[in-house]
């Protein structure tokens, strides 16, 4: 599998210094070069369940962020938006016809945003979710840091609204970066129980990792960020428990010293000792049940940004061979230069 970095500074910095721009472009792929049978029977699977909508058993396709570009030099983002529905269109184009090892994007000029967010506990651990939903779901079984899609609207009124300019209000915060900030916040709030902490101001400012680039399962841009919770690892799985999420079914917990034997599916030991979690390789056992476990590429990509940018950069670079031995391709793409 590829793992793909498009951006890694030299150093994690304060997110609130990047900067950022939006357009009010709806970025869509095309599709006219794929006009067989089968292709057209996928897009038309795809739209029918768009139609139906998450409240009728379809998909929830709601407008993402769509990153046009980033800017080295003055550390400035360039944003428009794109459908859910085209994304999810994407995945299955490029999961048909790309091998796993391919590190360039079938639609290089579509370019969904979403997030990889790096939490670390007053006690010194990484909190990581298991992904659940079933075997059939997507990317379910494996482990990732908290993570999500950077989601404009939330309902087809929402949406419907911002695609005819009424909504002023909602497209002028997209130009800042402290957008970006709410909704890592809001993904930690809910991914990691936060919203059942005591302390609503438990979350420390965000760092900026870098981005990863596109994966034949995730093809799309990740933005790697960092925040410090003033809670302990034991504080943070009791709230995670009053109301567990959909999108994980436990949570692990890892220091800066497991995280590179963890990337290589190599760590043995206790992940979550509230939970009789542990991991033996690629063998993960919950309360005595044994199953295998497995890596999602750009979340590999994410833990090689955190290393070299909390670490240094010779540990970054031992965590990518680490990677490579373990059977990943690993690319560190320049794709953001000037």
């Amino acid at each position: 599998m590829a793992v793909v970095i498009h951006h890694q500074p030299e150093r994690a910095f304060p997110l609130t210094d990047l900067t950022c721009s939006f357009r009010h472009e709806h970025v869509k792929p095309d599709f006219t070069e794929y006009t067989d049978e089968m292709s057209q029977a996928l897009l038309d699977k795809v739209d029918k369940l768009a139609e139906l909508g998450k409240d009728g058993g379809g998909l929830d396709n709601n407008l993402l962020l769509h990153m046009d570009n980033f800017h080295v030099g003055t550390d400035h983002l360039e944003l428009s938006f794109a459908e859910f529905a085209d994304q999810e269109k994407v995945k299955l184009f490029t999961q048909g016809k790309k091998g796993r090892t391919h590190i360039d994007p079938l639609f290089t000029y579509f370019n969904v945003l979403s997030s990889i967010i790096f939490m670390t506990t007053s006690d010194g651990y990484s909190v990581w979710g298991f992904r659940g939903g079933g075997k059939d779901a997507h990317l379910s079984g494996r482990y990732l840091p908290l993570a999500g899609f950077c989601t404009i609207t939330h309902n087809p009124k929402e949406k419907a609204d911002f695609i005819a300019r009424k909504s002023s209000i909602l497209e002028a915060s997209l130009g800042d970066i402290a957008y970006i900030d709410r909704h890592a916040r809001g993904e930690l709030y809910e991914e990691g129980g936060l919203e059942h902490l005591s302390a609503e101001d438990s979350l420390g400012g965000g760092d900026f990792l870098g981005f990863t680039g596109h994966t034949i399962d995730s093809p799309l841009s990740c933005i790697v960020l960092h925040y410090n919770v003033d809670a302990t690892r034991e504080e943070v799985d009791h709230a995670w428990g009053v109301e567990k999420n959909d999108e994980n079914t436990h949570l692990i917990y890892l220091r800066n010293s497991e995280m590179m034997s963890f990337a290589a599916q190599q760590h043995s030991g206790v992940v979550n000792p509230f939970r009789d979690v542990r991991v033996d390789g690629p063998k993960l056992s919950v309360d005595g049940k044994e199953r295998e476990w497995y890596h999602i590429e750009n979340g590999l990509a994410a833990v090689i940004l955190y290393v070299s940018t909390h670490m240094g950069l010779e540990q970054g670079n031992q965590a990518a061979q680490a990677i490579r031995d373990s059977g990943h391709v690993v690319a560190n793409v320049h794709k953001y230069t000037t």
